[in-house]
C-alpha cells in the first residue's frame, strides 16, 4: 500500500503565508528536492501542518498513473 500524507506552509515567520507567499515555499514541476529544500532551509522560522491520509492498497489500481490520479 502507499501512505498518503499532505504537508501544508501556514506561516513565515509568525506571520501568516497567504496566497502571495506559497510560490516560495511550494514544490512543484521540474524542481529539484535537493536545492528547494535547501532554499527552504534558509527563508526562516516555518510553520508546517501535516495531514495523514489512509493508506491506498496498491492491488486497487491497474498502473501507477491511476494511482497517481487517486491520490492527489
Amino acid at each position: 500500500s502507499v501512505q498518503t500524507l499532505a504537508l501544508t506552509y501556514t506561516r513565515l515567520h509568525g506571520l501568516p503565508l497567504g496566497r502571495r507567499g506559497r510560490p516560495q515555499v511550494a514544490w512543484y514541476g521540474d524542481m529539484d528536492m535537493a536545492s528547494h529544500a535547501w532554499k527552504l532551509l534558509g527563508l526562516g522560522p516555518l510553520d508546517a501542518n501535516i495531514r495523514i491520509g489512509p493508506p491506498v492498497p496498491l492491488d486497487d489500481f491497474p498502473d501507477r498513473k491511476a494511482l497517481a490520479r487517486y491520490t492527489e
